[in-house]
């Protein structure tokens, strides 16, 4: 299970280009804050809350499904986590061409975890459609719309990432925000759009030291181990972290289940963004995908012999205003 994650975690930290960091060997405060400290799960990065002190002063905060990198420092009696903070655009886009892709596909990640509105170049009316249904559950990954070569020529997007539901515009009323807009580069065919919604607060995170002992956000963490006892797969891991913080993202690594039912990632080069500006949008409620109970349970009694549960059928119809698109998705993951 260990190295399972550390792979995960690797990839996670090869998403920036390498760049080297001076080293701090030799540093009394690196070296007697230096290890790995746990919440629960008894010091298995699979289980509970993992901080991972380096003695470079780099630092990765590890949960279940998430983790947050950075910088660290002391100061009298805390320790200062820095967030890495260089990936803190609202949107990402990747592609590449891909023999085994007919037409173009657009597949949307991140998109479930806060609501956002796109609006394709060639849609007649200056409006920007939801990519989602409001609360969106039963997913079924990954969500994409495939469509002609040419088709679309580039894609707009807006975030509500930084508000609190309650604030959330109603459609129909203006919004003033960041909107960003991606060209659709024509000799590419697999494109890949990302809404980072921070898992932590990019906000310095504060830890204390009571008696020896490391709090925070007022909970204990205990070191399991020095830096001496961290193990081989452990240190490449941190190597890695400290080579992708503050360096520009030029990859993501996206995957998906082949034939034989093994995980197969591919690197996608990132796309940078032709627009970033601020400017007040409307928008409606006709959201791109459905990810309900009632299109699960749809989906789940689809009378077609080939269908099995925990899998999506070939062909499904995604609504986009007043007309339909027909999409190709891939099986469950």
């Amino acid at each position: 299970m260990k190295k399972q994650f550390f792979t995960f975690a690797l990839a996670f930290a090869c998403l920036a280009a390498s760049g080297a960091r001076p080293a701090t060997d030799g540093d009394p405060i690196a070296a007697a804050y230096a290890g790995i400290y746990s919440a629960g799960g008894g010091g298995d990065p699979m289980g509970g809350v993992n901080l991972i002190l380096s003695p470079d002063h780099v630092y990765a905060f590890t949960f279940f499904g998430g983790i947050s990198v950075g910088t660290w420092k002391t100061f009298e009696n805390y320790v200062i986590l820095q967030p890495d903070t260089t990936a803190n655009e609202d949107f990402y886009l990747f592609g590449l061409q891909s023999d085994t892709v007919s037409g173009v596909a657009l597949q949307f990640d991140g998109f479930t975890d806060k609501p956002a509105k796109y609006r394709f170049d060639d849609d007649p009316q200056e409006v920007m459609h939801p990519v989602f249904n409001p609360d969106p559950n039963y997913l079924s990954y990954p969500y994409r719309i495939r469509f002609a070569a040419g088709e679309h020529r580039q894609v707009e997007l807006v975030s509500f990432v930084d508000l609190e539901w309650h604030d959330y515009p109603e459609p129909g009323e203006e919004y003033t925000g960041t909107v960003y807009t991606f060209t659709l580069d024509p000799e590419l065919n697999d494109f890949k759009l990302w809404q980072v919604v921070p898992q932590v607060p990019l906000t310095p995170i504060l830890g204390v030291i009571k008696g020896g002992e490391l709090y925070v956000d007022g909970h204990l963490i205990d070191r399991r181990r020095g830096w001496d006892e961290v193990e081989a797969d452990e240190r490449e891991f941190m190597e890695q972290v400290a080579l992708a913080i503050s360096q520009p993202l030029i990859s993501k690594h996206f995957g998906s289940m082949d034939e034989d039912g093994n995980w197969v990632e591919v690197p996608y080069p990132v796309i940078p963004y032709t627009k970033k500006e601020v400017r007040t949008v409307r928008f409606d409620n006709n959201n791109l995908f459905e990810a309900s109970e009632e299109q699960y349970e749809d989906l789940y009694n689809d009378p077609t012999p080939d269908f099995q549960p925990y899998q999506e059928p070939e062909e499904a119809t995604v609504k986009k205003g007043k007309r339909d698109r027909q999409i190709r998705k891939n099986n469950y993951l």
